[in-house]
């Protein structure tokens, strides 16, 4: 081979290798936003779904047709299928299109729905398949958390046995897999799965171990709840061999990208 040969070579490897460097990219900025027709958190998700699309996300809308009854900006794009309709093939092509799927809003049925495996609709299935396919899931758990404050608004006042049973959903989402995040901070979880060469970098920089910070411990708490999760401040929380975190605390802590260390 000559090096005129060689050098025509080398400079196609690196077309190529661009091209799919930037396709894989293209995919990873995609993602497949579910509407199940839950009104808890609606407002704040389709912020979200605003944000991500301002930051130059691909979007693929998906509402329920409960949602579609809604009045929301999402119906103006959504691509809504009756459920006889939407084939295994439907619900492959719209996965292989998307790099994360987003359940932007998600009621305590769908919830139960998938924990269980259980596909009876065009959002159970996308889900459930999702899962199967090990497709990243980050969701709004607006919907069917016990203590969101739109649910404590419109005076929620299940017994203690109906909130565990919410809070086992939560718990089993979490150890599929699936990201669990308010809605207001859908966007910002969606992004985080997605590193940026900036964020690579300053992580890089930070200490392998550290500060420990303690805030809730301070308490004397041997529990520590959603609502101390919530106000903590800091990059790990450290808990000490004696200390518990509930899962709804552990979730609030894994959407604001916080460690959790024991011991």
């Amino acid at each position: 081979m000559t090096p005129l040969e060689q050098a025509i070579n080398m400079a196609l490897i690196k077309l190529v290798s661009e091209r799919v460097v930037e396709r894989l990219t293209a995919q990873k900025q995609s993602a497949l936003v579910v509407f199940d027709g839950s009104i808890h958190g609606l407002i704040d998700a389709h912020k979200s779904v605003e944000a991500l699309r301002e930051a130059g996300w691909k979007l693929d809308l998906f509402c329920a047709k409960e949602a579609c009854g809604q009045s929301h900006k999402a119906c103006a794009g959504c691509k809504s299928t009756a459920a006889t309709d939407l084939t295994g093939a439907d619900i492959q092509k719209r996965l292989d299109g998307c790099g994360v799927v987003v359940a932007a809003s998600m009621a305590v049925s769908l919830a139960a729905k998938v924990t269980m495996g259980i596909a009876d609709d065009p959002v159970s299935r996308l889900l459930t398949t999702a899962l199967e396919l090990g497709k990243p899931i980050v969701a709004a758990r607006d919907g069917c958390c016990p203590t969101c404050r739109g649910r404590e608004d419109r005076g929620f006042g299940a017994n203690s046995a109906y909130r565990a049973m919410m809070v086992s959903h939560l718990t089993t989402l979490v150890n599929y897999g699936v990201k669990l995040c308010d809605a207001t901070n859908l966007a910002q979880a969606v992004m985080g799965l997605i590193p940026s060469e900036r964020q690579t970098t300053s992580n890089s920089l930070v200490s392998q171990a550290p500060a420990r910070v303690n805030a809730p411990s301070q308490t004397g708490k041997r529990v520590i709840g959603w609502s101390d999760a919530k106000r903590f401040k800091g990059q790990a929380l450290h808990l000490d061999h004696n200390q518990l975190i509930t899962p709804l605390a552990a979730e609030e802590l894994r959407a604001r990208n916080i460690r959790i260390i024991k011991g």
